[in-house]
């Protein structure tokens, strides 16, 4: 019985040791959802807005609206083009066209975030790749990591591809009474 109880004390004091501690693949599991939270305290995403016009002047190139158009998204209504200088800067073509969303792109607009008269798509996040170092102290961490831009589901509709440049970054993590936490950017 002596024995069991012991035992039962060690179990006990080394799980508890261990929910204390940071390893690379605890914070890198925290810093991928902390990436995937929409509205963190560091802005971890790239958007793509998108709404429906009557000819809207866009200058150069339809490419990013066609990528709507691929998706199934919206029905574009191109006008002739017409070159025209801004401000003294370059002279640039300037061309009408119509945005109409499609019953998918109307079905699509409930999952996403909308402001006047267009909506924000999160078309990329932040993806670890690795956490590469950690500095820890009693209470307090320096995480390591490096990570890349990659498509969300809609990022992938419109397609967009992991970027292959890797960043190297760091947090600030904290150790509450309920576990680490991500507090900052260091």
């Amino acid at each position: 019985m002596k024995y069991a109880v012991l035992s039962l004390t060690l179990a006990l004091t080394i799980a508890g040791c261990s929910s204390k501690e940071l390893t690379r693949p605890k914070a890198a599991k925290m810093i991928q959802q902390f990436n995937e939270e929409p509205d963190n305290l560091i802005n971890r995403h790239r958007y793509y807005s998108l709404g429906e016009f009557k000819k809207l002047i866009v200058y150069d190139d339809l490419a990013d609206l066609k990528r709507a158009e691929r998706a199934g998204w919206v029905v574009l209504t191109s006008y002739p083009c017409q070159k025209v200088q801004v401000l003294g800067s370059p002279e640039r073509n300037a061309c009408p066209v119509d945005i109409t969303f499609t019953e998918k792109g109307k079905a699509e607009t409930k999952n996403w975030k909308q402001s006047e008269n267009s909506w924000t798509i999160t078309i990329m996040h932040q993806e670890v790749i690795a956490v590469t170092g950690i500095n820890a102290g009693p209470n307090a961490a320096v995480v390591q990591f490096t990570w890349h831009w990659a498509p969300t589901e809609y990022g992938k509709q419109l397609g967009f591809t992991p970027e292959t440049e890797q960043v190297a970054d760091r947090l600030q993590f904290q150790l509450f009474d309920d576990g680490w936490r991500i507090t900052g950017i260091h």
